[in-house]
């Protein structure tokens, strides 16, 4: 059934339940009368075989373990009630200090202090974690089964330029990726952080079998790049090959949320093997699908539609969204603004697209 179109029924709108009716960050999920769940949907796109609709934000299971220090650090935990805000920031896995900011709903590293004075010196600094004594079961017991029908896409922080930042901050972390002569430290330690995030996804994979690792390391700004596409492929490149590839082995797909207006690095993006890229809206998405969509899976926005406006209104401008991506791979991104009914007017106008 992977290759077979399966023609629309309106039955499947009837709502079978919700999922998330206690969170207080997003409206409940409908579950629908899916002919197939969510995950497989989803799972299909990623395979490259025929998928019955646009998947959807909506279908995505986020997870945050606070077994790693970093979510705690970074404020984004899931799949507990035991942390508040006021728990939020602090040491992450190698020990760098980072502060909770509430109004913006993160951490940073507080400028002025680094970590590590001198990119030679990082072995001094930056010990491996103790991976092994993180609370792995009790996390994974207190998140519970993760199988709700959705894609489980668990988060990792921080990646290699972010970490890099958070070291020796972001002046001195742009002059080392333009200068060949921190080009060995910096590979010596990239291939260090790649042996760490290897280990700990295979606690991924042993405790939580999540469907895809979103890995976050923003590249840019709102204008452009932090650098060019050489200069990425001369000194990331590598070794996010390597750590794609422990991904896959890990039976986990690999998505890189990466901020900043970076459309030009996609080609770099496919080079390393990455599966998916979770970016921002100041990138043309819509050209990005067509182009590059059979090699990797861009996140698109939707419109932004007033929440007064009726669903005639609603089915206009989405039907219009829709098939100017045609069938080109792309999945609907978060948007906590969207209307109401944006879900279920995009999964049946895409069922019907995607079977005809």
């Amino acid at each position: 059934m992977e290759n077979e179109f399966v023609k629309f029924d309106s039955k499947e709108l009837e709502i079978l339940d919700y999922i998330g009716k206690d969170n207080p960050f997003l409206p409940p999920i409908p579950v629908y009368h899916f002919p197939i769940t969510p995950r497989e949907n989803f799972l299909r796109m990623l395979r490259g075989e025929h998928y019955l609709w646009l998947p959807h934000t909506m279908d995505i299971n986020y997870f945050f373990p606070y077994c790693v220090p970093d979510s705690v650090a970074r404020g984004m935990i899931s799949g507990s009630s035991r942390f508040t805000p006021d728990m939020y920031g602090g040491k992450d896995m190698f020990g760098i200090e980072w502060e909770y900011v509430p109004q913006v709903g993160g951490s940073m590293v507080r400028p002025g202090e680094p970590f590590c004075k001198d990119l030679e010196d990082w072995r001094d600094v930056m010990k491996e974690p103790d991976i092994d004594s993180w609370p792995w079961e009790e996390c994974a017991k207190e998140a519970g089964p993760l199988n709700d029908g959705r894609f489980v896409k668990i988060s990792l922080f921080t990646g290699f330029f972010e970490r890099l930042i958070s070291m020796i901050e972001m002046t001195d972390a742009l002059m080392a990726m333009i200068d060949e002569d921190c080009h060995p430290a910096l590979h010596d330690l990239f291939d260090w952080l790649v042996d760490v995030y290897d280990k700990i996804f295979a606690k991924y994979e042993q405790y939580f079998h999540p469907d895809c690792v979103w890995f976050h390391d923003d590249w840019g700004n709102q204008l452009a790049p932090f650098f060019h596409a050489e200069t990425l492929q001369e000194t990331i490149a590598p070794h996010m090959k390597r750590l794609v590839e422990s991904a896959h082995k890990h039976g986990m797909f690999f998505e890189l949320h990466s901020c900043g207006k970076i459309e030009s690095l996609v080609p770099v993006m496919i080079e390393m093997g990455i599966d998916m890229w979770n970016g921002q809206t100041m990138n043309d998405k819509l050209a990005c699908a067509k182009q590059y969509g059979d090699r990797i899976v861009i996140d698109s926005h939707t419109p932004d539609i007033p929440h007064e406006a009726d669903e005639a209104t609603v089915r206009e401008v989405l039907g219009k969204w829709l098939n100017e991506f045609g069938t080109a791979r792309h999945y609907v991104g978060l948007n906590f603004g969207s209307h109401p009914l944006e879900y279920k007017i995009l999964y049946e106008l895409s069922r019907k697209l995607y079977n005809p």
